[in-house]
């Protein structure tokens, strides 16, 4: 059992790296990964325009926790 929690700790620090290098100057590349990730592929278009804008506009990388997005309507997951 410990065995399978380092695994899944050492993952996690993996990912966080991964996340960490993710380059905000292509944001549609990194909304697209980010939606696919936390399942929000049925987002309304103009919804999804609005996001886009405030994380293009503020350079903001939604992997980086420098923004939180809780479309409205969604199931909210931590």
């Amino acid at each position: 059992m410990s065995n399978t929690i380092a695994i899944r700790a050492d993952q996690m620090i993996a990912n966080q790296e991964y996340y960490n290098q993710i380059n905000s100057e292509d944001i549609l590349a990194v909304w697209n990964s980010y939606k696919a990730l936390n399942n929000l592929g049925n987002m309304d278009s103009e919804t999804e325009r609005n996001i886009i804008t405030l994380l293009k506009v503020n350079s903001l990388n939604p992997f980086k926790r420098e923004a939180y997005i809780i479309p409205f309507g969604a199931a909210i997951q931590w």
